[in-house]
């Protein structure tokens, strides 16, 4: 953690001593943090550019104390390196800066021959001091992003209490190193970076999709409460119609249903394909023996039905909701009764058992791109300036899951960042019908991805056992890392 928190105000250094070095720029670059363009996966470390979709310049900033491990940062930083160069309109002219040093030898020169420029700062006279100051100073710079920038500022402000003559001069001299460093270009790869971004966006033959697959349609079968699942068993093994008034709104909902000219029957193929292979004892079995926490996940997906009432209560609460204080006040409301904080005249179809607010503010910036990864725990923990809020799962599920509440510190960075957001898209968007549509898609389609994927959702594994157990033959389970036995 020390070591990640030194990492982080390195960056707060950088972005400062880059401010530096374009100040009075003519070309309207400014320093980007922590931001994702919409035509790559990652948010750069910093970049320069007009905006974060027309970046120049991306800066690796690189911690590294343990020579052993540099490996592992090194594949890290080319996988970025290569997105950068082949996936947009353009490539990218990528740099890595390096504290404090312990670089397996053979990496540093890989690094050297394929990035367009390096920066070891030990290496320079103002590094060794630079990087004794944040050794000594680590915990004046504060315990976010938004804290260690400005105080960093403060430190080269003449103006500033803070001011450290010493420390500014520094910061002068790495910003003359920055400003030279833009200036390189690689160029003997370019032809490289030319071949691979036509391999980039030439088409490939895409695998036809197979519905027979028992882990997806067990998935989605689970949706199904106990006595719809009855019927549906009924349904498909008879090839018969459900009546309309035995089907909950939610298979509506889920479009799990499609009506003819006679009636209703199950329309999903995952669904009829393992009933059909597996039979309802089996697939019995397979759903007893699922993670309880799922169950969790099963409520949201079914209280999908719910977001024009939640919708409704943002803009009833709209003029609190974008403010922090306010924010932070009915996210705390939810998580101590999800169901309680709407209005009883306002009927729900499944009263929610998480903090739905939280999820709902985490799928604004999805339904506003109309894309499942436009925004995630990852892109809040830099928000937020927290980065522990992307590690673990120690921070956000216990939340979601009304378990555990998060720091003060960390709700009301979080608050402040929802509350921005809500006020970005306005009270007019978010009631819009396009927008709602949008927002049920990603909820929809976050919830399926995470039923599907979930660590120890294992339902082969689980029909393995069934029938070693069956015929009597002894076996151990000697992980239970993706469901193996």
């Amino acid at each position: 953690m020390a070591g990640e928190v030194k990492g982080r105000i390195y960056e707060a250094i950088t972005k400062v001593a880059l401010e530096l070095a374009i100040k009075g720029n003519r070309k309207g670059l400014k320093v980007l943090w922590h931001e994702q363009p919409d035509w790559i996966s990652i948010e750069a470390d910093l970049a320069l550019g007009k905006s974060v979709n027309d970046i120049e310049n991306l800066f690796m900033v690189t911690h590294s104390t343990l020579e052993g491990n540099s490996h592992k940062k090194f594949w890290r930083n080319e996988g970025e390196h290569f997105q950068w160069k082949v996936q947009g309109e353009k490539p990218i002219k990528c740099y890595d800066i390096t504290f404090e040093a312990s670089v397996k030898p053979a990496l540093k020169k890989i690094s050297d021959c394929i990035m367009d420029g390096t920066l070891m700062i030990p290496e320079q006279k103002y590094g060794k001091q630079l990087i004794t100051f944040v050794s000594t100073k680590k915990k004046d710079f504060g315990s976010s992003d938004v804290s260690r920038y400005e105080h960093t500022k403060s430190l080269v402000d003449p103006k500033s209490a803070k001011y450290d003559k010493i420390f500014c001069e520094l910061i002068k001299d790495y910003s003359k190193d920055l400003k030279k460093l833009t200036t390189k270009e690689n160029k003997n790869l370019n032809s490289l970076w030319k071949i691979l971004r036509k391999f980039n966006t030439s088409l490939s033959v895409i695998p036809s999709i197979k519905n027979t697959y028992v882990r997806n349609g067990i998935a989605k079968l689970i949706l199904f409460d106990p006595s719809f699942r009855t019927l549906a068993y009924d349904s498909i093994s008879k090839n018969d119609y459900l009546d309309v008034t035995d089907i909950p709104q939610y298979i509506f909902d889920l479009k799990l249903v499609e009506e003819d000219i006679v009636g209703y029957k199950i329309d999903d193929n995952y669904i009829t394909d393992v009933i059909n292979l597996l039979g309802k004892e089996t697939c019995e079995y397979l759903i007893l023996s699922i993670p309880s926490r799922m169950n969790d996940f099963l409520v949201a997906l079914r209280a999908v039905g719910n977001l024009k009432i939640y919708t409704q209560f943002v803009i009833e609460h709209y003029n609190e909701l974008i403010a922090p204080a306010g924010m932070k006040k009915w996210l705390i409301a939810c998580y101590n009764d999800p169901s309680g904080i709407i209005p009883r005249k306002k009927k729900l179809y499944i009263n929610p058992i998480d903090t739905w607010l939280f999820v709902y503010c985490m799928t604004l910036e999805k339904a506003l791109k109309n894309k499942v990864l436009a925004y995630g725990i990852s892109n809040l923990a830099a928000d937020t300036g927290f980065p522990e809020i992307g590690k673990g799962g120690f921070i956000i599920p216990p939340f979601i899951h009304r378990e555990k509440m998060p720091s003060d510190e960390i709700l009301n960075a979080i608050a402040k960042v929802f509350s921005k957001k809500v006020k970005k898209i306005g009270n007019g968007k978010l009631e819009s019908v396009e927008f709602i549509t949008s927002m049920k898609k990603m909820l929809l389609q976050r919830q399926m991805y995470i039923l599907n994927v979930y660590r120890y959702f294992d339902p082969i594994g689980d029909l393995i056992k069934k029938l070693l157990a069956e015929n009597d033959i002894d076996f151990k389970q000697i992980s239970m890392k993706m469901g193996s036995i």
